[in-house]
């Protein structure tokens, strides 16, 4: 059964204040297992990730890793100016009565602007844990070449015995 909401309306709707596109993951992009790349409907570029409708942080989907595998969610935002920005989102080690308890999940949330290096924040999470809330602060400099900047949003993830999942990318 379908929300009452419109799909396409998540797809292509900044949410108020969120530089970010689909940052809840709620369009129908499926499997990224070779490489999904972003479209006009979907901002992100997924590997050996997926959506799914199994218990999102908010929403109706989230973006999963699968157990045993590595995988990674990138999104490249354009125009940007001068100014401080924070990186918001919500990680999930998903429980497993093979691993409940320990540290099996890891991902990295990290910002790069332009060609510059990467702001980074890295998480280890624990099985059958919450959502964990993570976030990454950075700032763009007056001055230098170009009047507007392009920022990269990149989430990488491994997951051991257990799934670990990604929900609520906000970029304010």
């Amino acid at each position: 059964a379908r929300a009452i909401f419109s799909s396409a309306w998540y797809k292509h709707t900044l949410l108020p204040g969120n530089i970010a596109l689909n940052g809840g993951f709620e369009d129908d992009q499926v499997d990224g297992g070779a490489g999904t790349t972003a479209t006009k409907g979907n901002a992100w570029t997924l590997t050996n990730a997926y959506m799914s409708l199994a218990g999102p942080h908010s929403g109706m989907r989230k973006l999963v890793v699968t157990s045993g595998t590595k995988g990674s969610a990138v999104q490249t935002c354009s125009g940007l100016g001068p100014g401080a920005y924070v990186l918001s989102a919500y990680v999930n080690c998903e429980y497993s009565p093979f691993g409940s308890g320990l540290p099996l999940c890891s991902s990295s949330l990290q910002v790069q602007v332009d060609n510059g290096p990467p702001y980074v924040n890295s998480t280890v999470n624990t099985a059958g844990a919450e959502w964990t809330p993570v976030q990454v602060a950075f700032s763009i400099s007056p001055g230098g070449d170009a009047a507007t900047h392009t920022v990269t949003v990149q989430w990488t993830a491994s997951a051991g015995l257990n799934a670990i999942s990604l929900d609520d990318v906000f970029l304010q």
